[in-house]
């Protein structure tokens, strides 16, 4: 028989009811076959009772709530409910608006709201719809439970508790299998957690935000039961997540962008091809050199040490470099964008960069690549070229959002072991300057437009203390920057004065000592190229290969179509209607070789936009119009993407044919 509670103290006059204990335990156990093990352990702490009820435990140095724990919870719901933590999408910065085809959407709701008489400044601030998430921190004896979740309009709820010895208590206390049937009846679906590492819990929700839907986001209720550090750290770290979660990675036209970029460097430039293998150990440290401020006050100790380290610049921090007489060894780049070019051409002509090797995507601009000696060039994560052209394990994952993670995923690809961060202050602590003064955001006047419309809302730690301002951008580039320090067993040292950078160490600039020798810099050039494959132009692509990917774009747009088609006879709100979208979009890349990735994040991040609205409207039967015309636009959306989609493959097949000769 499986072990039950511990049995009662002398004083207590109740025993535990075997028959709920083992209906509740079969209830977990039957949805949540991990648990298992767990659940079938003996208990240590013993339950108190009060008028014949488990009302708290005790766990021998402490009890757990020091009071009638029911009464406890049931006040503790009542205040929450009051004024409940939520976490609410405050905009759409992060939906791709800049987009046309994502602007085509918000154009044409602003359309809807002003044919309904609504102003957007009337809209409810925060969301009303049955469809997005609870997150329960803490079980402890599970009061709490039927009302939390009965109370919250959540369809998906995740309950973690790191003490599974809690778990097992909450047995006898509540009817775990009433519980999950009722709220199952009403479609909710469940997570159960017992992991008790910060990182793991906020893993296992970031899954379950993907797995539901990250649109759904928006309006996420968060519960802390009783106070635990992992429960404290999970909830401060879930709250970064979230925003950044939010952020479309990708839209239609940048993909199209890529898909071309790609091409051009495969067919025009030798590289040597990045891979995330293992590499040699190297002996030499790694300067990493940002564009942040503060860079202006330790690019003196860069100079100092410049001989015997390898050097990377990042982005606009190039200019930096050449500007204090320091050529780095090595540039990164990431962005497509054709400006990226003007100002590396700009520097060119006023610096000498032909001794340079470029670490860049390859799907920056195409004209890039010539500026430099040589390059190394990789496919980054996710994006359509990648996805469609490369075999998985060519797919470089950390390098994104930002040059300083290209840099630091570099670093550790060549095998470099002591890596120092300088100026790489992912945001900025004064307000009136966010780059360096040298960098190329004060020496054109387009330049200093970028710079001036620069705005950090955000606020997060610094890294020598005090407070430090940042954007979504740099905020996804520092929670990237740590994700790398926990995965390569490296240190990485930051002598920025910006964002404090997890899993980093603090570093005062002027404490920075490098015992290694001065480098034979060409030497160590051609020792790291040497690490990848070589590629010469056309070596990569071949006859056909893009021309036979034209039915795979055609058949995907065909099921999407329907897939569309089909929610507009059906779905009644924006719950059922991504749903459907979310498990159509589930199925393997491999399905349709991979062509849906150039249309899929702006599939995705439509959507956010109209639920952003609609959620957010009072009148039942507005909400129902406006929802029915947001999914016949949707549909003609993905008419256009599928017709520049195929104009896209038709025009890279003439040129790749062209240059096979």
């Amino acid at each position: 028989m499986s072990p039950d509670l511990a049995e009662p103290t002398a004083s207590d006059s109740s025993s535990p009811d075997h028959d709920l204990i083992e209906r509740s335990r079969e209830a977990l156990v039957s949805r949540f076959p991990n648990l298992a093990e767990e659940l079938a352990k003996p208990l240590t702490a013993n339950p108190i009772f009060e008028d014949g009820a488990v009302v708290d435990l005790d766990l021998g140095s402490r009890r757990l709530y020091q009071e009638n724990g029911r009464s406890l919870a049931a006040e503790q719901v009542a205040k929450y409910f009051k004024n409940p933590l939520r976490f609410f999408v405050t905009g759409l910065v992060g939906a791709n608006i800049g987009s046309p085809v994502s602007a085509r959407m918000l154009s044409f709701l602003y359309a809807q709201c002003d044919k309904f008489k609504i102003r957007i400044e009337d809209l409810e601030v925060k969301p009303n719809y049955e469809g997005t998430y609870l997150v329960v921190l803490g079980i402890g004896l599970g009061f709490h439970l039927e009302s939390l979740i009965t109370g919250a309009v959540a369809r998906s709820v995740y309950i973690v508790e790191p003490s599974p010895e809690l778990l097992r208590c909450s047995l006898a206390t509540i009817d775990w299998a009433t519980l999950l049937d009722t709220a199952e009846a009403r479609g909710v679906t469940f997570h159960i957690s017992i992991a008790s590492d910060p990182d793991l819990i906020v893993s296992d929700i970031v899954g379950m935000f993907r797995g539901g839907g990250v649109p759904f986001i928006d309006g996420t209720y968060v519960f802390m039961h009783y106070p635990a550090w992992a429960l404290f750290e999970a909830r401060n770290r879930l709250s970064e997540y979230v925003e950044t979660m939010f952020v479309s990675r990708g839209f239609f036209e940048d993909e199209l962008i890529m898909m071309t970029n790609a091409t051009a460097n495969l067919m025009r430039h030798p590289c040597y091809l990045m891979d995330g293998l293992l590499k040699p150990v190297r002996s030499e440290p790694a300067f990493l050199i940002g564009s942040g401020p503060s860079i202006d006050e330790t690019i003196e100790v860069v100079k100092r040490w410049r001989d015997r380290v390898i050097l990377f610049s990042c982005g606009t921090a190039l200019r930096v470099c050449l500007r204090n007489g320091i050529v780095p060894d090595f540039h990164c780049e990431i962005e497509n964008g054709e400006w990226i070019y003007d100002n590396l051409y700009a520097t060119s002509q006023e610096y000498d960069i032909s001794d340079i090797t470029l670490v860049g995507s390859l799907t920056v601009n195409a004209k890039v690549p010539a500026l430099f000696k040589r390059s190394i060039l990789f496919f980054r994560s996710s994006v359509s070229s990648t996805v469609i052209l490369a075999e998985r394990p060519l797919e470089m994952y950390g390098v994104e959002p930002t040059v300083a993670n290209v840099a630091l995923r570099s670093a550790m690809s060549f095998g470099c072991q002591e890596i120092y961060m300088f100026g790489i202050d992912c945001g900025a602590k004064s307000k009136e300057r966010k780059h360096s003064k040298d960098a190329l955001y004060f020496q054109t006047e387009d330049m200093k437009v970028r710079e001036k419309r620069l705005k950090f809302p955000y606020t997060v730690p610094g890294n020598f203390g005090g407070w430090a301002q940042s954007d979504w951008l740099f905020n996804s580039s520092r929670l990237v920057l740590t994700r790398l320090c926990r995965l390569y067993n490296v240190k990485v040292y930051n002598c920025s004065d910006g964002a404090y950078i997890d899993e980093t160490i603090p570093k005062v600039a002027e404490g920075v000592v490098v015992k290694t020798p001065p480098i034979d810099r060409a030497a160590m050039q051609e020792t790291i190229c040497g690490l990848y494959r070589r590629l010469e132009p056309g070596e990569f692509l071949n006859d056909g290969q893009l021309s036979a990917l034209s039915e795979h774009a055609e058949r995907y747009f065909a099921d999407v179509l329907e897939t569309i088609d089909a929610a507009i006879e059906q779905d009644r709100d924006f719950v059922a209607f991504w749903s459907r979208m979310a498990e159509f979009m589930a199925k393997p890349t491999a399905e349709y070789a991979g062509l849906q990735t150039i249309s899929d994040g702006s599939s995705r991040s439509i959507p956010k936009i109209g639920m952003f609205f609609v959620h957010r409207i009072r009148d039942p039967e507005v909400r129902r119009a406006i929802f029915e015309g947001f999914l016949k636009e949707y549909r003609e959306i993905h008419v256009v993407m599928r017709d520049g989609t195929l104009a896209l493959l038709d025009q890279l097949t003439v040129e790749v044919e062209a240059a096979a000769g």
